[in-house]
């Protein structure tokens, strides 16, 4: 992997309308439906899920063309506690690393932050994120219809 991305932190340093596309191919994922329900995340209001107060969103982007490569986010589920969502590396960028780039990018904002556990939820189907997750030392804690993961900080 080239050194020409660049990792963008927070919602009012992000084009939304890139944002909402990348989202969208996210939610038609098959892999993305855990135990029946569907993605559900307000498009147009993505601040209620990731602003200052509630969370935070990082995007990942070729400096050389600015075509996003991905993205992820969390939000605070209690004061010390987040939830990693939305870990999405478009198709022609996989298997090069820039997932990982992102969730050290979370991780590292996570301690400065002084949060102590962080968790998230997948399914099955996505086991290439689920072994990401593995080598960060995060742990399944649940294994039935869908996969919960945490590391403790």
């Amino acid at each position: 992997m080239e050194n020409n991305y660049k990792i963008i932190t927070g919602l009012k340093n992000i084009d939304n309308n890139k944002i909402k596309e990348m989202l969208n191919e996210y939610s038609q994922l098959d892999s993305v439906a855990t135990c029946g329900e569907k993605f559900c995340e307000n498009l147009d209001d993505l601040a209620s899920s990731y602003g200052d107060d509630v969370g935070n969103f990082y995007v990942i982007k070729n400096k050389d063309t600015d075509e996003y490569i991905g993205c992820v986010g969390y939000t605070i589920t209690r004061p010390n506690q987040i939830k990693i969502k939305r870990l999405y590396i478009r198709e022609q960028y996989r298997g090069n690393g820039y997932a990982r780039l992102l969730i050290n990018k979370l991780l590292n904002e996570a301690k400065e932050k002084q949060f102590e556990n962080i968790f998230l939820i997948t399914n099955h189907k996505m086991e290439p994120a689920i072994n990401l997750y593995k080598t960060l030392d995060f742990e399944v804690v649940l294994d039935n219809c869908v996969v919960r993961m945490e590391l403790n900080i």
